[in-house]
């Protein structure tokens, strides 16, 4: 989806992900380090490798949150909330004038193939709320975008990813969304 919406846009893409990574928890219960944890890191397979994270520079910066925290029984919609909120601040400090998206992506639905059950609704409202709670804190773009599930019409890649239509659809649904913020913060600006 990142990538489809970057090369849209014509944009310079940094994507940092690991499957299986989550915000609070991880797929693996046995894998300690989440993505809050791995993702300051050039070669995530080297924790003592470290870079300066100040020297990127970022318009954008999109957060797919949810899938990993929920794919396993115990899901904490609060302390989720929690951990989303301080990873979205760790950021905001690191990158001040980015706009932050917290995409709440297609393998969330109250009803997942193989009838398991990702908590899209309590993913979608930690998420808004996070958001919520960093622009209190003062003024910055955070959102929250919802990523409709994905459909059988679409299809479904390896363990119900989303298939190649799918990812078409979410990158223009990005960049709509992204074109929507920049409009909003020029208009803002200009007054």
């Amino acid at each position: 989806m990142v990538s489809r919406a970057a090369d849209a846009l014509g944009a310079d893409l940094h994507m940092i992900a690991w499957s299986g990574r989550g915000v609070l928890r991880n797929y693996d219960p046995a894998v300690r380090e989440t993505l809050p944890d791995v993702f300051a890191l050039p070669v995530p397979t080297e924790p003592e490798a470290h870079c300066d994270l100040r020297a990127w520079r970022f318009d954008d910066v999109v957060i797919n949150v949810g899938t990993n925290d929920t794919s396993r029984a115990g899901f904490e919609a609060q302390r989720f909330e929690l951990a989303l909120a301080a990873f979205v601040r760790r950021l905001r400090a690191l990158y001040p004038a980015a706009r932050v998206v917290l995409a709440v992506g297609p393998m969330l639905n109250e009803r997942g193939p193989g009838a398991r059950c990702f908590p899209r609704a309590q993913v979608l409202a930690a998420a808004t709320a996070a958001a919520e709670a960093e622009r209190r804190r003062g003024p910055c773009d955070v959102s929250v975008l919802e990523l409709p599930s994905a459909t059988a019409d679409e299809g479904f890649g390896c363990s119900s990813h989303p298939s190649e239509r799918t990812h078409a659809r979410m990158a223009a649904q990005l960049v709509a969304h992204l074109a929507a913020r920049a409009a909003q913060a020029s208009r803002e600006s200009q007054h």
